[in-house]
């Protein structure tokens, strides 16, 4: 299927709407871009199909309990960051894995109920995997703003 640029925008604004409020109708979305409900409703499923977008709730912040946030910059030895990553993927307190190119060959977010999950994790889970040549680890305070929430 050959996209015309005009679909490609309307990909962009249906998403950045989402983003801003994912319980919209798709009634509601085709008065704000100025569209046939039935082309927002046929986009969006597109969209989910493809695995461009995926519709979920986010709790805020200071609704969760974690009380330790952290940024990990990990760095590998040589043909071992392929495992490490896939050995990171599989640890749920992890929302977000990276390969990246500069200081550190990883960069992993999480966060943990407490300082000391966060210490258990990196004693415990971290340590077991083959590979890690060193970490670099970022304590956060609470954040500002996550996933468009702000407090």
């Amino acid at each position: 299927m050959v996209k015309h640029k005009g679909e490609d925008r309307l990909d962009i604004q249906i998403i950045q709407e989402l983003q801003q409020d994912a319980t919209q109708s798709s009634r509601g979305l085709a008065e704000k871009l100025g569209r046939e409900a039935s082309t927002i409703r046929r986009r969006v499923a597109r969209l989910i199909k493809s695995n461009l977008i995926r519709i979920v709730a986010v709790p805020h912040p200071s609704q969760e309990s974690y009380e330790a946030w952290a940024i990990l910059g990990i760095n590998t030895a040589v043909g071992h960051q392929e495992t490490v990553t896939n050995g990171l993927a599989k640890c749920d307190l992890l929302y977000t894995i990276a390969n990246c190119l500069g200081r550190f060959d990883i960069v992993a977010l999480g966060h943990f109920p407490s300082m000391e999950e966060l210490q258990h994790f990196a004693d415990t889970k971290l340590s077991r995997l083959k590979g890690i040549t060193r970490v670099e680890t970022l304590v956060l305070m609470p954040p500002k703003k996550y996933h468009g929430l702000r407090w």
